[in-house]
């Protein structure tokens, strides 16, 4: 008796524990995300690559188009869990080059990996085509 209370019990602790950690987990996409759609909405291009394990490296014509682009609307469609260490979030992005003053859609599929060690998300897909 005393030995199956004590396994409900540590069963009760690691589904207790586990859950937490999802949660965390969860949580950190939710503010990791929101954090990357401030860096293109106030066109922050070198901070893009802290979401990154591999930077980008941007050309002097790409840091001045991206200068040019003003996000005026950014939807997340759709987050697919390919597994609970990756997800692919689906993002309209409404935006206009200053230039042209006219407004675009596009629709961006974002590529999101977990970090274990450092429990961190990171993106791997390139940047939205404006």
């Amino acid at each position: 008796m005393k030995i199956s209370i004590k396994i409900l019990v540590l069963t009760f602790i690691l589904s207790a524990t586990s859950a937490c950690v999802m949660q965390s987990r969860e949580e950190t996409f939710q503010a990791t995300m929101r954090a990357y759609e401030q860096v293109l909405r106030w066109r922050k291009i070198e901070k893009v690559n802290q979401f990154r394990k591999k930077p980008l490296v941007f050309s002097g014509i790409a840091k001045e188009r991206f200068k040019n682009i003003k996000v005026t609307d950014y939807e997340v469609i759709n987050i697919e869990n390919k597994t609970a260490l990756s997800n692919i979030v689906t993002v309209d992005i409404k935006y206009y080059h200053e230039q042209y003053a006219r407004v675009s859609t596009i629709q961006d599929r974002q590529e999101w990996h977990f970090d274990e060690a450092m429990h961190v998300w990171y993106i791997s897909s390139p940047l939205p085509n404006f």
